[in-house]
């Protein structure tokens, strides 16, 4: 059986336009580490190397089961407890969650034995702090950004001028879905959905 690709069967999660627009999103299943500070840590690199083989245990255990799946892109959110954008917040403020997108049959249970096969079999033992999380449906401004991270603040500032613009009101935490590989792809080239939860 083919497996079953949530970028096929959910195209919405993973696309976007390059110029801001509102969209609605149904909710969605993912597994998700958090942590605080900038990207590039230590921190945050521990947290991505557990969170990956979390993620291909679960895909094992229910490729077994006969539910192969492919498991999509990182994405992140971002925020701090100030209301400001995320590119003025400094990088010691930030609070970071990195996830992964999982299918609505994924469970609590599949999650807590691939959590502890990785601690056991893999010595990994920052998957402690992995957990599933369903996100509800919601409302947001989103662009595709092409190019180096470090210049996510023109595509922020062009989106925060929409939102203005269409009188939203900013709710939740920034938001982003990483659609290249960055060790394989030039940063010139990189592709990264932005998104920002308003209420219209």
């Amino acid at each position: 059986m083919k497996p079953l690709d949530l970028l096929q069967e959910h195209p919405e999660f993973f696309r976007a336009l390059p110029q801001p627009e509102f969209i609605h999103l149904d909710k969605g299943k993912f597994i998700i580490i958090d942590g605080n500070g900038s990207s590039g840590t230590s921190e945050m690199s521990a947290r991505v190397k557990a969170l990956y083989p979390v993620a291909a245990r679960i895909r094992q255990h229910y490729r077994e089961l006969g539910h192969d799946f492919v498991v999509p892109s990182l994405e992140s959110e971002w925020w701090s407890s100030s209301r400001k954008p995320i590119n003025k917040i400094p990088k010691e403020e930030r609070k970071w969650r990195l996830m992964i997108r999982m299918p609505d049959f994924v469970s609590q249970g599949a999650v807590e034995v691939a959590k502890k096969q990785v601690i056991v079999h893999d010595k990994i033992t920052a998957a402690m702090y992995v957990r599933l999380e369903s996100e509800h449906e919601h409302d947001v401004v989103q662009m595709l950004h092409i190019g180096p991270w470090s210049r996510e603040g023109e595509t922020i500032k062009e989106m925060r001028r929409f939102i203005k613009k269409k009188h939203y009101v900013i709710d939740g935490p920034h938001h982003e879905v990483y659609l290249s590989d960055p060790h394989t792809t030039d940063p010139s080239r990189l592709r990264t959905i932005l998104r920002q939860g308003v209420v219209a």
